[in-house]
């Protein structure tokens, strides 16, 4: 792609692009950085080095740039500028690495314990290597949360945070995020996280400054203002604090943007994360489920071509019959994902509702926000995902069941606290430029 498409699209001022050519031991890397604006080259440079000498070269090009950045950058930004290394010396341990980051993005059982093994050996080859401990913590979450790995992962998941921790790694969450996480018993309820990023803003912790704003978006979510949701989302994502690593936000934007019913935009939304991201099933899946929802069939089915992890081909599948109108196919679909292992709870959650199973919907949505391992956002992103998915028929006798209004009753959330939410954070709207609407 040219410079300019890549930085529309990652939202940057400046992109790197270059040529490699290898002859024998011998690279020779050929850079120039410009401006996305007006295409201006801001530096260029060569550098000719041996391949053993990889990381030497990335170090070499990294303070190259970072010379040639920082002038240009206000001042209030320059003293802010730090260069972030690849946190090892050893080559075989960043392999191990990246290996593990790749594997991690496939989002299925079998690519976590892969990851888990990568990070495993990162950490061993060099224990030193910080973000591999961070990231080894990550997937050993992700898999107690997702796959039901259980506590031994929940202890491992502990054990490398603390190494990272103690390594000096900067993680792009607050620590006290991730304390709370690895420690159920400390979670806090919706009214305690909005009070907290709250405070948090109007303070301008520097710790705080994006993830204040993630920590609304699943208050607002659990409450169901899914327009202010959209909106503190995306002042999260133009943070230049913010950081993709550890982070599903921008997984969660195209839901917020679908339960507001701007399913367009939400396609669009997936179609670019698609294009960051191609490996990725999750993205395909809820693509062509929202292709579906507004009679793409075609489109939808060439998105589910593409799908080979068999959680979301299914229900990509479920929802593909749902729309047409075959009820016999979305409930072999349904009985189909119920005989799968490792799917995540919410996925037979709507094929239950697909099926006009409100009541076996509602058992799986208990199970889901119930479970000893659950995040801080499981409740409001299933809501939201469940708006985005769901025809508003089926999400009225969802929300209209009592076991619903129970849960929300466990979360704090009625109309008394929707209405201070809504006070509160138009309080500080000089600071945020959001002004919440209480219906919605």
């Amino acid at each position: 792609l040219e410079p300019r498409v890549v930085g529309l699209r990652y939202g940057v001022q400046m992109v790197l692009s270059g040529r490699l050519q290898a002859s024998g031991n011998r690279l020779r890397v050929l850079l120039r950085l410009e401006n996305v604006s007006d295409g201006e080259t801001v530096w260029s440079g060569r550098f000719d080095q041996t391949k053993g000498d990889l990381l030497e070269l990335q170090e070499a090009i990294a303070r190259q740039v970072l010379e040639a950045v920082s002038p240009l950058l206000p001042d209030s930004q320059t003293d802010n500028v730090i260069l972030v290394g690849s946190g090892t010396r050893r080559l075989d341990a960043l392999n191990a690495f990246l290996l593990g980051k790749h594997a991690l993005s496939k989002s299925t059982k079998e690519s976590h314990d892969e990851a888990i093994g990568y990070f495993e050996r990162a950490a061993a080859l060099d224990p030193s290597f910080a973000r591999a401990h961070y990231l080894l913590y990550l997937a050993n979450y992700m898999s107690c949360r997702h796959f039901g790995a259980g506590e031994e992962a929940m202890e491992a998941a502990r054990r490398a945070a603390m190494n990272a921790e103690a390594n000096g790694f900067r993680p792009p969450v607050p620590w006290v995020h991730i304390h709370r996480r690895l420690h159920p018993d400390e979670r806090k309820s919706s009214r305690e996280l909005a009070l907290e990023a709250i405070e948090k803003l109007r303070d301008n912790d520097p710790e705080w400054r994006s993830f204040a704003y993630e920590q609304l978006t699943w208050v607002l979510t659990d409450a169901g203002l899914f327009d202010a949701t959209v909106e503190f989302a995306k002042r999260m994502l133009v943070s230049p604090d913010f950081s993709f690593e550890d982070s599903d936000a921008d997984e969660e934007v195209p839901h917020y943007v679908a339960a507001c019913g701007r399913l367009d935009e939400a396609i669009r939304l997936w179609s670019s994360l698609i294009q960051k991201d191609p490996a990725r099933p999750l993205f395909r899946c809820e693509r062509s489920i929202l292709y579906s929802r507004i009679g793409q069939f075609g489109d939808a089915a060439k998105d589910i071509e593409t799908i080979t992890t068999p959680g979301h081909r299914t229900l990509s599948q479920a929802f593909h019959a749902y729309y047409r109108g075959d009820a016999e196919e979305t409930r072999r679909q349904h009985e189909a994902l119920i005989d799968l292992s490792f799917v995540h709870p919410t996925y037979p959650l709507w094929t239950c509702c697909l099926t006009g199973d409100i009541e076996g919907s509602m058992r799986r949505y208990e199970i889901s926000v119930n479970d000893k391992y659950r995040s801080f956002v499981d409740f409001g992103n299933v809501r939201a995902m469940s708006r985005a998915k769901l025809p508003r028929k089926l999400v009225d006798q969802l929300e209209g069941n009592a076991r619903f209004t129970k849960l929300l009753e466990n979360e704090g959330i009625d109309d008394l606290w929707k209405a201070d939410l809504t006070q509160r954070l138009n309080e500080i709207s000089d600071l945020t430029g959001v002004v919440v609407q209480a219906d919605g």
